[in-house]
């Protein structure tokens, strides 16, 4: 076979290749959105969301990791929940500047919320991780820009983690929590939104990494 005919060989095999790409599928890539408040309110209505409150648990220290009634898995260095009947939330002991961790145990949660009681001077990071290794990290971000609220959607995906840490304020978070406010969690819930196609998605919410 003369150089001619070998690259119109190549040639066409190559265009063969090109047509069978052409009809795959394209993979479809995980979004992590974060959400405001009234965004997760108007995605979740009308889906049943497993919502921890925290009212089955004796005020106190707790063992971690916790196993919370909505399939979560709690961790922390020294989980405790304080409050009195009615409002009750989950915090630590110290070091408050310590990693505090939702895993999700249930297969496809997509979607996650909680009330949050921060320190609006302080600073914290937020790790959010899929199932399939997408992360969205948020950092250093003042306790103000929360307004008391996180919440987040995951697209292509399930979610397996949120971790939050505090940075702490000007002082530094010192060895033992120095310089750091204690912060809580309440209300936290989870549920599964079926993905909609990406022309009816309703595009709300934002994907943030380090906060402006």
């Amino acid at each position: 076979m003369n150089t001619n005919a070998c690259l119109r060989s190549l040639k066409r095999t190559v265009m063969q290749i090109s047509v069978v790409l052409a009809g795959l599928p394209a993979l479809a890539q995980a979004g992590i959105v974060e959400l405001e408040e009234r965004d997760y309110r108007d995605l979740s209505a009308g889906t049943a969301m497993a919502v921890e409150d925290f009212e089955a648990y004796p005020a106190g220290p707790m063992t971690a990791p916790i196993l919370l009634s909505n399939g979560l898995v709690y961790s922390s260095a020294a989980p405790w929940l304080t409050g009195s009947p009615g409002f009750v939330s989950l915090t630590g002991e110290s070091p408050i500047s310590a990693p505090r961790t939702f895993m999700v145990v249930e297969p496809g949660v997509n979607l996650l919320a909680m009330d949050l009681f921060v320190q609006e001077a302080d600073e914290y990071q937020v790790e959010v991780v899929t199932v399939g290794g997408d992360r969205l990290t948020i950092s250093a971000r003042r306790g103000d820009k929360f307004e008391s609220f996180f919440g987040v959607r995951i697209t292509n995906d399930s979610l397996q983690s949120v971790t939050f840490t505090a940075l702490g304020g000007s002082s530094g978070p010192g060895d033992s929590g120095a310089g750091i406010g204690n912060y809580a969690f309440h209300a936290v819930a989870v549920g599964t939104l079926a993905d909609a196609p990406r022309d009816q998605d309703s595009g709300k919410g934002r994907s943030r990494g380090r906060d402006r």
